[in-house]
């Protein structure tokens, strides 16, 4: 049975290695022309970072606006965050909670790290960290999900050391490219990008596409063989964060 006709357009996003579904805070949601974000800011949970939230200034839900190979949306659920650097100390990468520490595997449901802060990316330079988690059903009950996550550096010489690069390139099969001045780490399901890490100077992006189902096809995009969002929707997603993720200024 379709997991968006089974709940009200929930998102299912996750940790690989627990597997658990949460449908805490999320609601389902018509979007407007153009599309907006209305998801509040959530208080912080238990785990003292060393970033503050504050509040997002971007409607991130217009990722979707325009993006190839996908019908329109006529349904979506999300939630989103931003962070900033704080003066507090940040902890160990090994203990904070709820990041995966093995990103190579297809993302197949739901958890709240992904909108947390990254106190390790923090501790390597970033200034900032703008994230979101999504799920939409299109007008002709395709359903997809996707989770993002971007950090931008002082310098390009920090972003391009950032500790999420070095667990990313360690996975089996990941394809290195690089062009418009961006360097690209992609895993693959099939032929579809289910994890994408981009460097662009002072921004470290980091895309997950997730399964809706159990990954066999029978639910997700039908026109792709992993139901996974196709190649050319990575790639305008990429373009739109890089483009509108945050407003932290560049170093010149």
């Amino acid at each position: 049975m379709s997991l968006l006709r089974s709940l009200p357009v929930v998102l299912v996003l996750a940790v690989v290695l627990t597997g658990c579904v949460s449908t805490n805070d999320l609601e389902p949601e018509k979007l407007p022309s153009p599309l907006q974000s209305t998801t509040p800011i959530e208080p912080r949970g238990e785990f003292a970072s060393c970033a503050d939230e504050v509040e997002v200034d971007t409607p991130l839900v217009n990722s979707l606006q325009g993006m190839p190979g996908i019908d329109e949306v006529v349904e979506s659920a999300s939630r989103a965050k931003r962070y900033e650097r704080s003066e507090r100390a940040c902890v160990p990468a090994g203990t904070q909670p709820g990041y995966p520490a093995e990103p190579c595997a297809a993302a197949i449901g739901d958890n709240a790290a992904y909108t947390a802060p990254l106190d390790y990316m923090f501790a390597a330079g970033a200034a900032d960290q703008t994230s979101l988690q999504l799920s939409a059903q299109t007008a002709a009950g395709a359903e997809f999900a996707y989770a993002a996550s971007m950090w931008r550096f002082a310098s390009a010489s920090e972003a391009a050391v950032a500790p999420l690069i070095d667990l990313v390139s360690s996975c089996d099969g990941v394809m290195e490219s690089t062009s418009d001045d961006a360097h690209r780490f992609d895993l693959f399901d099939g032929d579809e990008p289910h994890l994408r890490l981009v460097v662009a100077e002072t921004d470290v992006l980091l895309y997950r596409s997730v399964q809706v189902a159990d990954g066999s096809g029978s639910d997700g995009v039908p026109s792709t063989a992993s139901g996974l969002l196709p190649a050319a929707a990575v790639d305008h997603l990429e373009k739109w964060w890089l483009a509108n993720a945050t407003k932290v200024p560049r170093e010149p």
